[in-house]
């Protein structure tokens, strides 16, 4: 809980607003985000840009470099909200997890401790130590999402999934000729980095905003106004 509390201080993360205790239930009280990612993409079939990616990758750099730094873990379309402007906000505090947790391990067996395993790193389902590149799997997936319009390893169920990855029999989400083809080049090439099987090998966070920028000037651009306007009103966001 106080995890939850101190976190929100950035425009695309949920803001937590307070919870209510009693012996037999929790309730968590957050801002009022009427969609999300997963509603643009799979029910009012509206297509995204590289503006929402690039806010989501704002929210991620804002969790990393929290003090201790928070793992999101469990990142994917139904965690992304929309506010009443349209602004993405990243949620879903239930897996959210300090690096100082980071050696908790996933028990293939149990199955706890774990979020959706489409979006999940091949490591962590694995048993594997998490750390800030899972997140950039999952973000990878998320990308997926966007340019394929359609859920990863669609019809697969959990257990085949969790099975298929650790043994690697299940090959990682890929985009067809023809969804790859709607989109500038270098969004399926940054999807594909970050779903590479070595964690090492993926872009980090910052690396992710980057290439974004670069692919997206003009949203690049209005995040930061936007930023700037948010910290004027007295928001305690770090800007980037």
């Amino acid at each position: 809980m106080q995890l939850l509390s101190e976190l929100g201080g950035h425009r695309n993360v949920v803001r937590f607003l307070g919870a209510c205790l009693d012996a037999q239930r929790m309730f968590i009280l957050l801002e009022l985000c009427p969609s999300s990612l997963s509603d643009r993409l799979y029910k009012e079939d509206t297509d995204l840009n590289e503006h929402e990616m690039l806010v989501v990758a704002l929210g991620l750099y804002y969790l990393h470099h929290c003090e201790p730094p928070v793992l999101h873990l469990d990142l994917k379309s139904a965690n992304v909200l929309l506010d009443e402007s349209g602004t993405a906000k990243v949620c879903d505090f239930g897996p959210f997890h300090s690096m100082e947790d980071a050696a908790n391990r996933f028990d293939p067996a149990e199955r706890s401790g774990i979020g959706s395993p489409q979006w999940i790193a091949p490591e962590i389902l694995r048993g594997g130590r998490s750390d800030v590149k899972a997140d950039s799997y999952s973000f990878g997936v998320l990308l997926y999402e966007v340019l394929a319009r359609q859920l990863p390893y669609a019809g697969q169920d959990t257990s085949t999934i969790i099975i298929g990855v650790i043994t690697r029999m299940l090959e990682r989400p890929a985009l067809e000729p023809a969804d790859a083809a709607r989109w500038p080049e270098c969004l399926p090439e940054l999807m594909e980095e970050c779903l590479r099987e070595a964690p090492g090998e993926r872009p980090d966070v910052e690396d992710l905003i980057d290439m974004l920028e670069l692919i997206a000037p003009e949203a690049a651009e209005s995040s930061r106004a936007a930023a700037e306007s948010s910290r004027a009103a007295g928001d305690t966001e770090e800007i980037r």
